[in-house]
């Protein structure tokens, strides 16, 4: 029969024995690292779900294409929401001039 080692060696060896023993009951799949790896598997799952959620919501949400300041302007002025001077004025401001 072997002795168990004394000092400083037989406390590593004791508790390097004692991990093995408590590891498998503590983490059943083997190394604890695959925790890590759910973890980063998650933030990437939720980082890729709101991107594709982002891109969803400006792809497909409504828009007036190729509608600019000066046409909605002029479209008020027909429906008679502004007067002429007041469209003048504000077309000044849009212009520039």
């Amino acid at each position: 029969m072997q002795s168990e080692p004394s000092g400083t060696r037989g406390v590593l060896l004791r508790g390097k024995r004692l991990l093995s023993e408590v590891t498998p009951v503590m983490f059943p799949y083997g190394d604890p690292g695959y925790m890590g790896w759910m973890m980063l598997g998650s933030v990437v799952f939720w980082i890729t779900l709101v991107a594709v959620a982002v891109f969803a919501i400006v792809r497909f949400s409504p828009r007036r294409d190729g509608v600019d300041a000066t046409t909605i302007l002029k479209e008020r002025l027909a429906r008679g929401e502004i007067s002429p001077e007041e469209y003048q004025a504000r077309s000044g401001l849009i212009l520039g001039h």
